[in-house]
């Protein structure tokens, strides 16, 4: 059947000339909606994924007629984005990397038919040029997207990942909050690597943890944000409702309020020394709680850190001075361990964390870390957020020691270098935000 008859909604099947069935979906405002799977003539799977109004949408996987992978990728309305595989005819495979905004960024490999690397081209990370209707990116406006903004599934980050979809998410709803199950839902692209988000309605949404490692974070929040929020200046997310695991996803998941606002960007900052002065009143409010019962939180000390830094320093090289952020992690080293009394942290104040609102910080997202620990976890927005305008106010405002600086600038360089090599071709403006980080701390250093 063709598109342009305009079915009515609810399921169809395609079928050849023959009458074989070529492909199966549903409809919706009489275009292409929602998973829709096609075969070959033989009978042999072609391709899955998910459209949108008509357009792709979400996660795509296509075969040859052999049975080999043919190639997989995301799509946002029509547009390449996300982490993407081709393969050769004996399903062996041929490149690798990813796209944004329908353009190569970062790393991408090619591989010969041994699976030897054959080259490997790294594509310079532009700002994209303005989708229509896209679905919102690092900097880009955070409030409710309307159907022709959706995403249908995350780009898996992690090799233990669960595939996380809409249609997940709408059977979690179904069985466990079916008055929210019939609500519009949108997987929210993201440079998150912990949790999958996704809107439900215009004023809910839902928060699922992508590996096992950091389910307990969700679990975190719950207890804690609810005795946190009426301390705080800047708001914070509101749990609604608490889900619990299944057989088929089996990890805690929560139902959130959704808060507008559009994460921290220099070109979308009204003042940087207005939000860094902000951002510090938070965190004294937060320091202030009084942390009977709280969990622990932060890293290690930096010399038990040493060693997996180093490593990832050199893995980074090539896109990092590895020598000078060498010199810069020795130097940190230096500085005497933390021994003092813990305080309510955040421990992850990065930017993506960080939401603007007309301009100005107005929430902090993302309490998966939160507990009481070395308050230095909470100066690194020194070098992951601010430039040296906003530093210079932000470590003036809560009167920073040098010692906490030092070690603060440490595991900020900690954070970045492991992000950089990991999340290089599924996360490219993660890895972005993290090579800005090491800039700042070398201009600093």
């Amino acid at each position: 059947m063709n598109q342009d008859d305009h079915p009515q909604d609810g399921s169809h099947r395609e079928l050849f000339a023959d009458g074989t069935l070529s492909g199966e979906g549903t409809y919706w405002g009489g275009r292409k909606h929602g998973r829709w799977e096609y075969w070959y003539k033989s009978g042999q799977r072609k391709a899955v994924g998910e459209y949108l109004e008509g357009e792709l949408d979400g996660p795509w996987q296509w075969w040859r007629e052999n049975g080999q992978p043919l190639q997989t990728g995301g799509f946002v309305k029509g547009v390449q984005v996300g982490y993407w595989r081709r393969y050769y005819d004996d399903g062996q495979l041929w490149d690798a990397g990813a796209y944004e905004g329908g353009r190569k960024v970062g790393p991408w490999t090619v591989y010969d038919r041994a699976g030897a690397l054959k080259q490997s081209t790294v594509f310079k990370l532009r700002k994209p040029k303005p989708v229509a209707s896209g679905a919102p990116a690092v900097g880009e406006a955070r409030s409710v997207p309307t159907t022709a903004e959706a995403s249908a599934a995350q780009v898996r980050m992690h090799a233990e990942e669960i595939p996380i979809d809409t249609e997940l998410v709408r059977r979690l709803l179904s069985e466990q909050f079916p008055h929210l199950a019939d609500r519009p839902i949108t997987m929210i692209r993201s440079t998150g690597t912990v949790n999958a988000l996704c809107v439900v309605g215009e004023d809910r949404c839902v928060r699922l943890s992508r590996v096992a490692i950091w389910a307990d974070g969700l679990t975190r929040e719950l207890t804690w944000l609810p005795q946190l929020a009426p301390h705080l200046s800047l708001r914070i997310p509101t749990p609604i409702a608490a889900g619990k695991p299944t057989p088929w996803y089996p990890y805690p998941w929560a139902v959130y309020s959704w808060i507008d606002g559009s994460t921290y960007q220099d070109d979308l900052v009204r003042d940087e020394a207005e939000a860094a002065n902000d951002l510090a009143t938070f965190i004294q409010e937060l320091r202030r709680i009084d942390p009977s019962g709280a969990p622990r939180a932060g890293r290690a000390p930096l010399t038990e850190l040493d060693q997996v830094t180093r490593a990832r320093i050199e893995e980074s090289a090539g896109t990092i001075d590895a020598e000078a952020v060498l010199a810069a992690w020795n130097y940190s080293l230096q500085t005497r361990p933390w021994d003092g009394k813990g305080v309510w942290i955040h421990g992850d104040l990065l930017r993506s964390n960080l939401l603007l609102k007309e301009g100005r910080l107005g929430a902090v997202i993302d309490f998966g870390g939160v507990g009481v620990g070395d308050p230095a976890a909470d100066i690194m927005p020194a070098w992951t957020v601010f430039g040296k305008v906003g530093r210079t106010v932000f470590r003036q405002a809560l009167g920073v020691d040098d010692h906490t600086w030092a070690r603060s600038r440490g595991y900020a360089l900690h954070q970045a270098v492991l992000i950089i090599p990991y999340y290089m071709q599924t996360n490219p403006l993660f890895v972005d935000m993290a090579t800005r980080t090491v800039d700042e701390l070398l201009a600093d250093f």
